[in-house]
């Protein structure tokens, strides 16, 4: 079972993301999309050992969500803010 350590490792290099994330910056969600597919691959790797425990799995559908949600926000204020901007380039 993982310890704090091990925890501050992972979740450390996501921590710039914060104001970002923060502030509503979709370019910033698109950013920790990328950056959580690494995560993604560690654990998929991970849960191919032959000693897979509960921690593993729960981390996979975590991930998963979070990349999700991270799409779906890009998708969805992405298209609003590029939309926002392009109406102020008509007058």
């Amino acid at each position: 079972d993982p310890n704090v350590t091990v925890w501050l490792f992972h979740c450390v290099p996501l921590l710039p993301f914060l104001p970002g994330l923060i502030r509503g910056d979709y370019r910033v969600f698109t950013w920790l999309a990328f950056a959580i597919l690494f995560y993604f691959a560690v654990t998929v790797e991970a849960l191919f050992m032959p000693e897979r425990s509960a921690y593993q799995w729960s981390a996979l559908v975590l991930i998963v969500l979070l990349f999700a949600a991270c799409l779906l926000y890009v998708r969805s204020f992405g298209q609003l803010a590029q939309a926002g901007a392009g109406k102020g380039d008509e007058s």
